[in-house]
């Protein structure tokens, strides 16, 4: 897959990774790259990184469990970049996780 010129948006990308897949994606010549994390400071250590790689970063605090908040995202990512090409959800999360024995 080209990934020189796409946008992408990277859900659980302030470290692990959702971070190192960031890289991989600027590194590649990704145009911008939309962030989803709740660790704020790891949000603009990754972003600061990928704007010096010449990739555009869009990021914001979201808990990825809040339909309303991701969604907002998504919107707001779409718009700012002019389109998403690459969604990688990276977030693991667990609902209504229940032993049965």
């Amino acid at each position: 897959m080209e990934i020189k010129g796409k946008n992408a948006l990277i859900t659980s990308s302030a470290a692990g990774i959702g971070q190192a897949t960031a890289f991989a994606l600027a590194d590649a010549g990704a145009a911008g790259i939309a962030l989803a994390d709740l660790d704020e400071k790891g949000l603009t250590d990754t972003a600061n990184i990928i704007e010096q790689k010449g990739t555009k970063a869009v990021f914001c605090k979201v808990d990825v469990t809040d339909a309303t908040a991701l969604t907002a995202f998504f919107e707001e990512a779409e718009s700012t970049l002019g389109g998403l090409d690459i969604i990688h959800n990276n977030a693991g999360t667990t609902q209504g996780w229940r032993h049965h024995y």
